[in-house]
């Protein structure tokens, strides 16, 4: 079914004029499923035809899967093999509640029933478009296409292929996935850097600080020899509870127009710990029901998420589901990172219930090498470095992909 119409988008390359026509996905497209090699059998598998799983199907390009399969198995199964550079969708799977992932082998590669290839005539369509293309409706087909309802979220092929989507001649089609496959381009290539800056962080968190049972940790700045002093962390800082107002429902524990934020984990999961602004402020009635911090402090979250070091650069009210770390005897910035290493340790702790909690008592008795107040600026220093140019390279990451949504809706129809 065609609808030819005169609608043009917002955005348009010079020298294209022509209307868009509007077709159904179902008329260009044939969508070609795989399925899965009995896996008992070893004939099937370690061979030399990468086999994907919607699980791998998570960047613009994809090279290698966790399996591989033998031409035997796609002989005697109803998998096929895909040629590189056939685009492919996820159609069943619990990423469908959120994403709706699609990726270009860059070699030829068998699928499994989760998944499905588009085929189509690439004198008509052009595959950056329509990759492009579906991103932009990507909203829409979560909405609308997915069903939910069942264990596992899944395409409504039925009405995919009655999907309508917009088209130009081909020309015009080539020029637009040119330019979205060079954003994205440019997006991957700042997503690796900003993945580099974090496994680089990650490695000195475990080579800066001493692992169990040594006193010095395998990294330190020259000049700094002295073994790390034990503590237990209720011996170097005062560690009390925040303070929640009852029933926290009550709407009048908040006044937006007050001055002091109200903390929650949400806050904390956004900011990567370092909290600069708060969503929630609290009225006078309810600071007087919590403990309000006017300066920053280091704070630890101790139920739901748990073990999550944030500082304060705002004036907060702290529920009762954080820590405060009072009158330290450390540099706030090293204990943040201590904190940072140390984090996945605390979830041996939780304590089962309607969510998991951590008792106070045993952040204060969890033991600590820590050395001098000198060399824990010189470490603190270093990670706020590190910090620094993660929060930068973050902030470029999300600002080309804020102008990547901007220029789908305008550039499409």
């Amino acid at each position: 079914m065609k609808d030819k119409n005169t609608k043009v988008p917002e955005i348009r390359f010079r020298g294209f004029t022509d209307a868009w026509e509007q077709r159904e996905l179902g008329e260009d497209i044939k969508f070609v499923g795989g399925a899965t090699p009995f896996k008992e059998n070893p004939e099937y598998w370690n061979g030399d035809i990468v086999w994907l799983s919607s699980q791998e199907i998570k960047e613009r390009f994809v090279t290698s899967g966790t399996y591989k399969i033998t031409k035997k198995a796609v002989k005697d199964n109803a998998t096929k093999v895909i040629k590189a550079g056939t685009p492919l969708i996820v159609t069943r799977s619990g990423i469908l509640a959120k994403r709706f992932p699609i990726s270009i082998p860059t070699v030829d590669v068998a699928i499994n029933q989760d998944i499905k290839a588009l085929l189509y005539d690439d004198e008509r369509i052009a595959t950056d478009f329509l990759i492009a293309g579906l991103q932009k409706n990507e909203g829409f087909i979560l909405k609308h296409i997915v069903k939910t309802g069942t264990t596992v979220q899944s395409i409504n092929l039925p009405d995919f292929q009655k999907f309508l989507m917009a088209y130009p001649m081909l020309p015009e089609q080539t020029a637009i996935g040119n330019f979205f496959r060079t954003l994205d381009d440019t997006i991957t290539l700042h997503k690796r850097k900003l993945d580099k800056l974090k496994e680089l962080k990650k490695a000195y968190l475990q080579r800066m600080f001493p692992q169990a049972g040594n006193d010095v940790p395998k990294v330190r700045f020259a000049g700094f020899t002295e073994p790390w002093a034990s503590r237990k962390l209720g011996e170097v800082a005062e560690i009390v509870r925040g303070a929640s107002p009852r029933p926290i429902q009550d709407p009048k524990w908040f006044d937006e127009k007050s001055n002091v934020g109200w903390l929650r984990i949400s806050d904390v999961s956004v900011q990567d710990g370092r909290v600069h602004y708060l969503e929630q402020h609290i009225s006078k009635a309810g600071q007087k029901k919590t403990r309000v911090l006017t300066q920053p402090h280091l704070l630890l979250s101790i139920a739901a998420s748990v073990g999550k070091p944030v500082i304060n650069y705002v004036n907060t009210g702290v529920h009762d589901g954080f820590l405060i770390f009072q009158n330290p005897n450390f540099e706030i910035e090293f204990m943040f990172q201590w904190l940072k290493m140390f984090e996945e340790q605390w979830l041996k702790y939780g304590q089962p219930g309607s969510q998991i909690n951590l008792n106070s008592d045993i952040v204060k008795n969890q033991d600590i090498s820590i050395p001098t107040k000198e060399e824990q600026k010189h470490i603190g220093n270093l990670f706020l470095n590190l910090d620094n140019q993660v929060f930068v390279r973050q902030q470029k990451l999300d600002q080309l992909n804020q102008l990547k949504r901007s220029y789908l809706q305008r550039m499409f129809l």
